[in-house]
C-alpha cells in the first residue's frame, strides 16, 4: 500500500463524526466498566461501545459559524446501550457546550489504545 493511501485509510479510521451526550447525574458513584466509580466532574471520562475501555480519544465540538474549535482529551472508561454514540462526563460535556443542549455534534479522534492491565499499542 502506498503512503498516500495508507495515510488516507488511517485518517478515515481515526476520525469519527458523531454526536456526544453526557452521562446522567444519577450515575454518580456507580461502578464503570473499568471498575472505578463514575465522577461527573472528571473531564477525562467517556463511555462508548465503539472503542475498548482504556482507549484515549480527543473529542472536538464541530464549530458553528465563527466559533473556535473546542477539544478535550478523554479515556474510554465505560460502555453503554447499543444505541450509545459517546457519553462524556458532565464536566467534559460542559467544556464543549452547555448541558442544556443535551446532544452536540463532535469529531472523535483516536489517539491511543490500551488493554486493561497491559501495554499500549498505537
Amino acid at each position: 500500500m502506498n503512503a498516500p493511501v495508507a495515510w488516507a485509510l488511517w485518517l478515515m479510521l481515526s476520525i469519527w463524526v458523531t454526536t456526544a451526550t453526557y452521562e446522567h447525574p444519577s450515575l454518580a458513584g456507580e461502578v464503570m466498566a473499568n471498575g472505578r466509580p463514575y465522577n461527573p466532574q472528571d473531564v477525562s471520562v467517556a463511555a462508548t461501545n465503539r472503542y475498548p475501555v482504556g482507549t484515549e480519544l480527543r473529542v472536538c465540538r464541530l464549530p458553528l459559524a465563527e466559533q473556535e474549535v473546542k477539544c478535550i482529551d478523554v479515556v474510554v472508561q465505560d460502555t453503554g446501550s447499543p444505541a450509545l454514540t459517546i457519553d462524556l462526563s458532565e464536566g467534559g460535556f460542559g467544556k464543549l457546550g452547555l448541558l442544556a443542549e443535551g446532544r452536540i455534534p463532535v469529531w472523535v479522534i483516536w489517539l491511543r489504545s490500551y488493554q486493561l492491565g497491559g501495554e499500549g499499542h498505537g
